[in-house]
């Protein structure tokens, strides 16, 4: 069953295309999966990033791109308002969510 949530995962160049997966893999298998994975892709991300992203497509997926990267905290505030749910769990590229968040 997926919430009325959005999840917004920022990543740039300096995440490891494995940890990205690893955290993206662990947002999508939550028990309740969010309705939205928005990822920000703020600057270049290594081509491991992309290309996962590009299998994973699909309505649960939204993906933003920022040419360059300006930090986490405007990444998020540039994505919090393309966000399609009012309510937003954020989640770094190196973390590993719990299955029951």
């Amino acid at each position: 069953m997926a919430l009325p949530i959005t999840c917004i995962l920022p990543a740039y160049i300096g995440v490891d295309t494995d940890e990205f997966t690893r955290a993206y893999r662990s947002i999508a298998h939550q028990t309740a999966q969010p309705e939205e994975i928005l990822v920000v892709l703020d600057g270049p991300v290594q081509d491991g990033v992309e290309s996962f992203l590009d299998a994973h497509a699909g309505p649960q997926l939204t993906v933003v791109r920022f040419e360059e990267n300006r930090g986490v905290a405007e990444a998020m505030n540039d994505a919090l308002p393309l966000a399609r749910n009012r309510w937003v769990a954020r989640h770094d590229a190196d973390d590993i969510m719990m299955p029951d968040r």
